[in-house]
């Protein structure tokens, strides 16, 4: 498969819940789906963005600023989620690859697989997770 028909590859990365230091492995396992990352982009408020700095300027990934609006800190997940939503529904790519430390996307899997879009979490092994028929979990 030539690199221009291979899957388009959606990589999120939740800068609040995934380590910088992860990188290598999260874009390994990119490389292992046999398509090529169109879309890179790392969400989180300013402090947790700037942890992934280095790795956003080598893998030209496109940083998402997230202002916490309240207490809570959701506003990264709602705008990762959002993003994700709307490139489903435009069919801009095939494969949506979420890289997260907690399980708070897993109504978007279900939402991707209802939509025939391959969706994969890569996650941190001390996160217990439902293996479904509706993700494929790399553990990093």
């Amino acid at each position: 498969m030539t690199q221009t028909n291979a899957p388009r590859i959606a990589l999120f990365i939740d800068a609040e819940n995934a380590s910088a230091k992860d990188t290598k492995k999260i874009f390994d396992y990119c490389a292992g789906l046999d398509g090529r990352i169109a879309i890179a982009r790392c969400f989180g408020h300013l402090s947790s963005l700037k942890t992934w700095e280095k790795a956003m300027i080598e893998h030209h990934i496109v940083p998402v600023m997230t202002p916490p609006w309240a207490n809570k800190a959701n506003a990264s997940d709602f705008a990762l989620t959002i993003d994700a939503v709307s490139l489903m529904q435009r069919q801009s790519v095939d494969i949506l690859v979420i890289a997260s430390s907690d399980a708070d996307f897993a109504q978007l899997a279900v939402f991707a697989a209802n939509g025939d879009l391959r969706f994969m979490a890569s996650v941190r092994q001390e996160q217990r997770l439902q293996r479904g028929k509706l993700m494929g979990i790399f553990m990093f």
